[in-house]
């Protein structure tokens, strides 16, 4: 658990990426929906509005292709790019409820079906 004299009591936030994951969870827009409320559900948040979540479209290069998405809730940030060409999703994770790293690491890596997942900052 990270404690709240980090972030000077404000809130807790890390980013994830996440390696050599599921091609069909990538690239599903249900899916994706599910998995913001199911999160913050998991983690003590109360829903705000519905995630916003759209398709984003690289002609040049398909391997840019995917999906972002946020959603915003009581104090708390979630967003989610994906890379379905990459197997690639990126997980940004903003709370000011105190969180434990590894839960969000592990629920995000089961979810996309990950192989490896990394975290890159926290602070």
């Amino acid at each position: 658990m990270l404690k709240e004299d980090n972030i000077h009591g404000v809130g807790f936030h890390l980013e994830l990426y996440c390696y050599e994951c599921s091609y069909e969870r990538l690239k599903n827009l249900d899916f994706l929906s599910d998995l913001f409320i199911k999160f913050f559900e998991s983690t003590g948040n109360k829903k705000i509005k519905a995630p916003y979540i759209f398709k984003h479209e690289n002609m040049q290069n398909l391997e840019k292709d995917g999906i972002s998405g946020t959603l915003l809730f009581n104090g708390s940030l979630l967003t989610i790019h994906t890379f379905p060409g990459k197997k690639i999703a990126f997980i940004g994770f903003f709370s000011t409820i105190s969180f434990d790293p590894a839960y969000v690491e592990d629920y995000m890596k089961k979810a996309f079906e990950a192989k490896k997942c990394e975290l890159k900052d926290m602070f």
